[in-house]
């Protein structure tokens, strides 16, 4: 494939170029992404042959900084790359918070995303090109999507919204937002800002999301010019017959278990002790529902009703899941004085938890 380019024009800063067909020719999807002089190599690559067996999809995402990409080498002993640093990982956390939810339910295949800083330009940051240019790999890939995702940085500077502007913009900037989003919604907000009205905020979120709209249909260029077909998705087991019967015989009980304001661990114990009755009554009732897929299954839809029967509990009748306290075991306990050496130290208790301690 001959090297393409695509530029995608930002009023008041550098174009964003994405580029492909040069780079990372074995990968399923790579772009080349370039903004001034920060330049990153994004990939997207899946294990074909093998299929993970859980309940989440087996996504790595990783973000890496070469020393090499600001003209500097390692000192000191090690003159290699060493492990990803705080920033490497929040800027990995960043990306899979926003491309996660739109794989497939079903996709169970290992799948990695790689973002690599190759150049790095202190005007042009290289965090949201590293998640656009990672939204383009999977564009071109054939791994799966439910949808396609924009990363945009939106910053109030000078009276007026900016996308992605340089560095020196952004350090007096009143509103300074990553997001990203689809062309109809907005996935993930994170930044920081001064005290602004809540109007501006609203307005700040709103033209971000006119950005990113621009930028998913960038990126629907890109894969309608080049992008490989996807891969079909295995038709997932179900079973009807097997769901109706356990949602007309679980339901009642999941609602009675979460209405007693059980402790933690009674509740689970509950829970589990529901599930091992009714796997037994399914096989009473039908020998072949004893075969190990169709336990399986119900198990799933077990969790599946738990879940929502809890959620319910909670938004509908504002359940918090609380028990009664025994006086003499009180909800909220404060100790101090714990260890002999450091200058302070004390540990708070919440009902049965313990949720901090110094």
């Amino acid at each position: 494939m001959e090297k393409r380019v695509f530029r995608f024009e930002v009023e008041g800063a550098a174009p964003i170029e994405v580029s492909f067909g040069h780079i990372a020719r074995q990968a399923h999807g790579a772009v080349w992404i370039r903004q001034g002089g920060t330049i990153l190599v994004c990939t997207a690559t899946y294990n074909p042959d093998k299929v993970v067996d859980a309940d989440f999809v087996p996504l790595t995402v990783d973000y890496r900084e070469n020393f090499s990409s600001s003209g500097r080498i390692p000192g000191g002993f090690f003159k290699r790359d060493g492990r990803p640093n705080d920033y490497e990982i929040l800027v990995s956390r960043l990306i899979d918070r926003s491309l996660r939810p739109f794989f497939p339910k079903g996709w169970r295949h290992e799948t990695q995303l790689i973002a690599i800083l190759e150049s790095y330009d202190p005007e042009y940051p290289p965090d949201i090109l590293a998640g656009l240019g990672l939204s383009a790999a999977l564009a071109l890939s054939e791994i799966p999507t439910e949808d396609m995702v924009g990363m945009a940085r939106i910053v109030w500077h000078a009276g007026q919204f900016q996308l992605n502007p340089p560095a020196s913009r952004t350090e007096q900037a009143d509103i300074n937002l990553a997001v990203s989003g689809t062309a109809t919604s907005i996935v993930m907000v994170e930044g920081e800002m001064r005290e602004v009205p809540e109007e501006q905020l609203v307005e700040a979120l709103r033209a971000a999301h006119i950005h990113i709209q621009r930028l998913v249909a960038f990126l629907r260029s890109l894969q309608a010019a080049a992008g490989k077909p996807k891969v079909a998705l295995p038709e997932s087991f179900a079973h009807p017959e097997v769901e109706a019967w356990i949602t007309e015989r679980a339901q009642p009980r999941l609602i009675e278990i979460v209405k007693a304001s059980l402790p933690k661990q009674e509740r689970r114990k509950a829970f589990e002790q529901l599930f091992s009755e009714l796997s037994e009554a399914m096989v009473a009732e039908n020998a072949d529902w004893a075969l190990p897929e169709i336990q399986k299954y119900a198990q799933s839809v077990f969790s599946q009703l738990k879940r929502a029967v809890m959620r319910e509990a909670v938004l509908s009748r504002r359940h918090t899941f609380r028990w009664p306290q025994d006086r003499r075991n009180p909800a909220y306990l404060l100790r101090s004085g714990l260890l002999p050496y450091t200058h302070g130290s004390a540990l708070f208790t919440r009902g049965k938890r313990s949720p901090g301690h110094r």
